[in-house]
């Protein structure tokens, strides 16, 4: 029995219980660096099936590995998420929505209770064909909290926790079968805090200093720095502290959430440093102190493209997926719910990134409710407009990601639609063949010296070309909630 053969072997025995794993997790559903019971739940399933664990690694509490094999071979990782967003709760399996019966707002929006089950199912199948086969080497699955507005796997990398891998594989849910071979946006994200002098409005404004007038030019000067950046420069904001909710006094504080985006993380760096001079230019006109607190950031992505090439090559294998006719009329249904820009979304993201190809690929899935082919390998157009924390790990490591139709065609990205689809049997089948394809790609790379030594050169002279620039400031500490 071939290794792909053999990985698929070991995914079918535990089917029912990695779909338990996914469920489990999507019932807990917590936020950023809040995963507490997610992790010790993954950390106890680790243990059940012979994996050594090592809890709240990277300096975070919520992280954690489990690590199998020996050390006298490769090392290969598989990257796992396991965290929800807040103002999501979604009942499972309905067309309309509705809260669920589980405690607490949040929802897998995103997908992540998949995610980390496939990333688990992969890692659990390497385990069981290094077990069988008695081939060198080691497996090691990361848990790796908040990758929603916390990026979890940034902190991870400053403290080095993936050095220890030849390898990296992943993947994230999706409504398209493919490698993901997009660079995602660099980003930094930033709170400023404003502190001024409170004083009556009316009776003695000459004494205050209004904090929230200094957030507001702040607000005011983005909006004239937007003509003078990159045209692919993102610039986003939030009010998270307006002061208070009384109009006759002068503000004393006020706090605001700031992220910038592009292509690469010289150029948001660059733009970052601007706004930094916008903040601390509004501060000095109205006489207020700024503080300004490294929250979080994300690096675009290095491509490796013969790592891909080994990943695409057992997803082509993999597929299809058994898609049935229940699944179909699901899809159907919930498709109904869709904002109507959402329509036709996967089909126009293959005409943009795939040239003809990719118009051929739209006529073959237009009229369908799911995605059913494999997109190519190599995309015409390699730039989206989300960021991952994925990115900063694969400028450490060679890394290879990949989708595969786990929702309705077009669902949009963090919707109440995806939550309500994560317990589907095409999410199930979704994330199932997704340890097959990372399973046996992982099995290669143990196994096959030459098609790994070409991947590490590959990744060393990218990375002798364009080394990382690590982003997190020295002195910055991840925003874990004080009340853990």
């Amino acid at each position: 029995m071939d290794s792909f053969k053999k990985i698929t072997s070991y995914v079918d025995k535990h089917e029912s219980m990695l779909c338990e794993l996914s469920d489990t997790i999507w019932g807990i559903a917590e936020t950023r660096f809040e995963e507490y019971e997610s992790a010790t739940y993954f950390c106890g399933m680790l243990e059940k099936y012979g994996f050594k664990v090592e809890k709240a690694i990277g300096g975070l509490p919520t992280a954690f590995k489990g690590s199998f094999g020996t050390d006298d071979g490769p090392v290969i990782g598989y990257l796992g998420e396991y965290d929800a967003l807040t103002g999501l709760d979604q009942k499972a399996g309905s067309t309309v929505k509705e809260p669920s019966e589980k405690k607490g707002p949040s929802g897998h929006g995103c997908g992540h209770n998949l995610l980390g089950g496939g990333a688990f199912t992969a890692a659990l199948a390497l385990k069981e064909f290094i077990e069988e086969t008695k081939s060198p080497g080691k497996v090691v699955f990361y848990g790796c909290p908040a990758e929603e507005g916390g990026s979890g796997k940034a902190w991870m990398v400053r403290e080095h926790v993936f050095d220890e891998c030849d390898a990296l594989l992943t993947w994230h849910p999706g409504t398209t079968n493919r490698v993901i071979p997009q660079v995602f946006l660099a980003s930094i994200q930033a709170k400023f805090n404003f502190k001024g002098i409170s004083a009556h409005a009316a009776a003695c404004p000459e004494q205050g200093r209004s904090a929230l007038d200094a957030m507001e030019l702040t607000n005011v000067g983005i909006q004239f720095l937007r003509e003078h950046v990159p045209s692919d420069v993102r610039m986003h904001y939030g009010v998270i502290d307006g002061g208070g909710n009384a109009a006759n006094i002068v503000q004393p504080k006020a706090s605001g959430l700031y992220q910038v985006r592009a292509p690469k993380m010289k150029d948001v760096n660059k733009v970052y440093e601007r706004v930094i001079k916008v903040a601390k230019g509004a501060a000095m006109m109205t006489e207020t102190e700024v503080e300004i607190v490294f929250d979080r950031c994300s690096s675009n992505n290095r491509l490796i493209r013969s790592l891909d090439e080994i990943v695409h090559a057992n997803l082509v294998k993999a597929m299809p997926l058994d898609i049935t006719d229940e699944d179909i009329a699901f899809a159907k249904e919930i498709r109904k719910t869709f904002p109507e820009d959402a329509i036709d979304s996967d089909a126009l993201d293959f005409e943009k990134s795939f040239g003809e190809e990719g118009r051929k690929l739209a006529d073959q899935i237009r009229d369908k409710e799911i995605v059913d082919v494999v997109s190519p390998l190599v995309p015409f157009s390699t730039q989206t407009s989300g960021s991952s924390d994925v990115g900063d790990v694969s400028w450490v490591r060679p890394v290879s990601q990949i989708t595969i139709a786990t929702y309705a065609k077009d669902t949009p990205g963090h919707s109440w639609q995806i939550v309500s689809q994560g317990k589907k049997p095409l999410a199930h089948k979704a994330m199932l063949k997704v340890g097959v394809v990372l399973g046996a790609s992982g099995a290669q790379l143990l196994t096959e010296p030459a098609l790994l030594a070409k991947v590490k050169k590959e990744f060393d002279e990218a990375y002798a070309r364009e080394p990382y620039e690590w982003p997190i400031p020295a002195d910055a500490k991840p925003p874990i909630p004080e009340n853990r």
